[in-house]
């Protein structure tokens, strides 16, 4: 990826690589950052560590947090044991969508006969100040280019990276399936089904008759866990309403 000519901020997650492991520290080199960096011993892990090389090897792929940076010498100091896996795995999911954003930009450049330093100087710098990363900013293309154009874009280049985003970040559907038990011997057990699976119609789920007492709810999204969040809260609606008129439901996910 292409190295930016500063400084990370304090606080800020980077992407490394180990480069050289010593005794009391290991050397990295930022990945986004025409910069090196170091991890002393004691920012290794939180549990003691009685050698270095249990927990960093060379030309390991790391995330770090920095913890203190000194322009004017050229230092940043960088923690491992002050990354949680919930930040390690954002950092790198971002990391490796603004790798796929540059190959993009790289591939844009061959249509105006330019390289990448070039596109970055023309386009790149000014999308990553702008909207935070490459990535970021051609989603926003997606949606309104007009907005990459106000922030100073030639209208060239935003209409070239609004063309390549439908191509490349097209939401593509997932189906949920959901199958419900439903059964009540109560007088107007059947109609109470019936009015619990009406109501649950209307929250956007197709469901579909199979053989008593057996029905399959289904939905569709473009995101999978808050599709199948949206389909259980549906499921959890009809088995609350039958239980309360005196029948027995129940519901499974079907992979």
């Amino acid at each position: 990826m292409k190295r930016r000519d500063a400084f990370p901020a304090v606080g800020e997650l980077v992407v490394g690589t180990i480069t050289t492991v010593n005794p009391y520290s290991a050397g990295v080199r930022l990945e986004e950052y025409d910069r090196f960096g170091m991890i002393h011993i004691s920012e290794v892990s939180s549990r003691w560590v009685r050698d270095i090389r249990e927990f960093t090897k060379e030309n390991q792929r790391c995330v770090c947090k920095v913890i203190k940076v000194d322009e004017e010498q050229g230092h940043i100091n960088l923690s491992l044991k002050r990354v949680s896996k919930e930040e390690y795995d954002r950092k790198m999911s971002d990391y490796k969508s603004e790798e796929k954003a540059e190959k993009i930009l790289e591939d844009l450049g061959k249509e105006f006969g330019k390289n990448l330093d070039q596109m970055y100087a023309d386009v790149g710098y000014l999308l990553q100040d702008n909207f935070g990363s490459l990535f970021k900013a051609f989603k926003i293309a997606l949606k309104d280019k007009k907005l990459l154009v106000k922030k100073g874009l030639d209208e060239k280049y935003a209409d070239a990276i609004a063309a390549a985003s439908a191509d490349i970040f097209q939401e593509s559907e997932v189906e949920i399936k959901c199958k419900l038990t439903l059964t009540s011997s109560k007088p107007d057990g059947l109609l109470s089904i019936k009015k619990a699976l009406t109501e649950a119609g209307k929250e956007g789920v197709e469901i579909r008759y199979i053989s008593a007492p057996i029905y399959m709810m289904k939905m569709t999204g473009t995101d999978p866990k808050k599709t199948e969040k949206k389909i259980k809260a549906v499921a959890d609606s009809i088995t609350t309403s039958i239980e309360k008129n005196g029948g027995e439901a129940s519901y499974e996910f079907v992979y």
